[in-house]
Parts: structure tokens; C-alpha cells; sequence
């Protein structure tokens, strides 16, 4: 019963992990596409990426990929 519980347990970190690994790609895809990108702040308002913010958010998505890409 315990092997089962510590198996069920691993099986839904790696169902975790895979998302967000194909969440990461895709991000990372679209940063990598030149796309204009708008996120919102953290008072609810549209911002545009500059540079810096898509660079920002580039060595963000290559973290997670390395973190949940295995």
C-alpha cells in the first residue's frame, strides 16, 4: 500500500513536470518567434515587451525547461 501511494505520488509529479515542460516550450517558441508580447502587470494593466523584458522572460522559460525537462 505504501509502494502504491510513493508510485501514484512520483506518477503525478511527472504528470506536473510535463506540463509545465510543454508549457515552458511553448512560451519559449513564442518568445522565440519576434512576436510583439503583452503581459499584464501587477496592476491589472497591458504592457508590451521591450528587450529586456523578453530577455527577462527568455532565461525564465530556458530555467524551467532545464528544471521540468528531463
Amino acid at each position: 500500500e505504501a509502494a502504491a501511494k510513493v508510485k501514484a505520488d512520483a506518477d503525478a509529479i511527472a504528470k506536473v513536470k510535463a506540463e509545465a515542460c510543454a508549457q515552458a516550450k511553448a512560451n519559449q517558441a513564442l518568445m522565440d518567434s519576434g512576436v510583439r508580447v503583452a503581459i499584464t502587470n501587477a496592476k491589472g494593466e497591458r504592457e508590451i515587451l521591450d528587450d529586456a523584458g523578453r530577455a527577462m522572460e527568455i532565461k525564465r522559460y530556458r530555467s524551467l525547461i532545464a528544471a521540468n525537462c528531463k
